[in-house]
């Protein structure tokens, strides 16, 4: 709860503001190439803004001749409640489209949440300078609940693509926040920034370590991701593949080295086109790749190896790939599930290089389509 005195918001909300530089410094000296800074900036700022205008608008309700100030700065704040949320949801969704598409909520509760400081839509004060919640009163909580609940399904999304480690930490976070909307809710709505950029904070955090486990070149989760998501619910796992690209010292020699990136670039967006809560892929060496199947029938296992070779062989990339299925019934270790998909892929490249065209001593070398 806020001790209002005066106009001393700095001094009354100095931890807070403290907590929030903190965090804005985090972001300006983190590099790491990949991650989305703007929403967690823009967290930020809503952070502060929103924090103000509940101060102010708790001094402006002490004097009804503050009626308009305070119209004004409650529209502020529930224009910008939702925005914690769905800033998030910008995070982790990499499609431009649908992060256009997310907004569309967050703008249609900032008009109404504006327009009600005419009509009253969403709320108002009567003669006695009591609020009244208006017919649309409670967009402004339906719609952050929305953005939570597509926050909850994209965390869900994001830990099931080779993150999760520290998943506790995310979950932990996520219910966080959805204790600062009932807190808005049912009490005074005075705790949200402080709540939302704590839960932020912890999140950023736990991505940028994310981060540590994920291949620059490709996007997709590095060696050690795929060492330590072996060892996560290893009981779930029901299938190896092992992929590993042909001829790609033939392109570094001949083409050069941008032209061996490209190449990689190609198979890492191959194989996150054909990944799924199910299948995880990986790069695990320098042109060495692998997905780990988790609760999949055998036939869409064997349907993505199949799939990926296919896109790849009509971009001019040729890769050797060999996988490993284990059945109830089979009790195989992980150990041996990956031997015998090494072993698959191994056989699958010595036919390759069997064949006369494709002999290293004669053999033209392979040009990754743009």
């Amino acid at each position: 709860m806020y001790t209002v005195q005066g106009d001393h918001y700095v001094l009354s909300r100095y931890p807070f503001l403290m907590l929030v530089l903190f965090f804005g410094v985090l972001l300006f000296i983190n590099r790491k190439r990949g991650m989305k800074k703007a929403p967690f900036f823009i967290c930020a700022a809503t952070a502060i803004l929103l924090d103000w205008a509940i101060f102010k608008e708790l001094w402006a309700a002490s004097d009804p001749s503050r009626r308009d100030m305070r119209c004004i700065l409650s529209a502020i704040g529930y224009t910008l409640r939702p925005m914690f949320a769905c800033m998030m949801c910008f995070v982790l969704e990499p499609k431009r489209k649908r992060r256009l598409i997310y907004s569309i909520p967050l703008f249609f509760n900032g008009i109404i949440s504006f327009l009600s400081i005419f009509n009253g839509w969403v709320f108002a004060y009567n003669d006695n300078y009591n609020f009244i919640r208006g017919p649309l009163g409670t967009v402004p909580f339906i719609v952050p609940g929305l953005y939570f609940a597509l926050f909850g399904y994209l965390l869900y999304r994001y830990c099931n693509s080779g993150h999760r480690q520290n998943m506790a930490v995310i979950i932990v976070a996520y219910l966080g926040m959805l204790v600062s909307i009932g807190l808005d809710v049912f009490l005074d709505g005075t705790t949200i920034p402080i709540c939302a950029i704590v839960c932020i904070l912890f999140i950023y955090i736990h991505m940028s370590f994310g981060e540590a486990q994920q291949d620059d070149l490709t996007g997709l989760a590095n060696r050690a991701a795929f060492f330590a998501d072996l060892e996560y619910r290893p009981d779930c796992i029901v299938g190896i593949a092992m992929l590993d690209m042909n001829d790609l010292k033939g392109i570094n020699d001949k083409k050069g080295h941008l032209y061996g990136d490209q190449a990689l670039r190609q198979i890492g967006r191959a194989l996150l086109r054909n990944s799924s809560l199910h299948a995880t892929p990986y790069r695990i060496g320098g042109d060495e790749f692998s997905i780990i199947f988790r609760r999949i029938p055998q036939e869409k296992a064997a349907g993505i190896v199949t799939n990926v070779r296919a896109e790849l062989q009509e971009k001019g990339i040729s890769v050797a790939a060999g996988y490993s299925y284990r059945t109830g019934a089979d009790k195989a270790g992980l150990t041996l599930l990956r031997t015998q998909a090494d072993d698959k892929m191994y056989e699958d490249k010595k036919a390759y290089h069997d064949q006369p065209e494709h002999d290293r001593r004669k053999g033209k070398m392979p040009h990754p389509a743009g």
